[in-house]
């Protein structure tokens, strides 16, 4: 088993992390949460998978890294530890959700699918395997 994967030390975890921790297990699914399968923490991502291995991200940057172009990158994570830049606001929006938060707002409206997505364009191509 890899030793990086799902690292967790509680006693390291600032309030604010707790807090996010909670609001996200209050969102689990009761079936879920009884699951023997161990949840995701939400908290920053000090490990990132890469083609299948992982590989060790930076530390914590003095800032967000510019983009081709030399420019600072405009949106922001404001996880602390995170400081990750994006240029658009929507690949933000992603890696929040993906890396941080869990959410899944996105539903299969099929009757019995209840599957849920992080983002609307993966719902559409999941949609499809109701069509006939």
């Amino acid at each position: 088993m890899d030793p990086h994967a799902h690292q967790h030390h509680p006693q390291s975890q600032t309030h604010q992390q707790q807090e996010e921790q909670a609001a996200y297990y209050e969102r689990v699914p009761p079936a879920r949460r009884n699951a023997q399968i161990p949840l995701p923490v939400p908290v920053p991502n000090l490990i990132k998978k890469s083609r299948g291995r992982r590989v060790p991200t930076p530390g914590p940057s003095t800032g967000p890294t510019p983009n081709q172009n030399g420019e600072p990158r405009a949106f922001v994570c404001g996880v602390e530890g995170c400081g990750k830049g994006f240029v658009r606001g929507e690949h933000l929006k992603r890696h929040v959700r993906s890396i941080h938060t869990y959410e899944k707002p996105h539903t299969c409206p099929y009757e019995g699918c209840g599957k849920t997505f992080s983002r609307r364009d993966n719902l559409a191509q999941h949609s499809r395997v109701h069509l006939p």
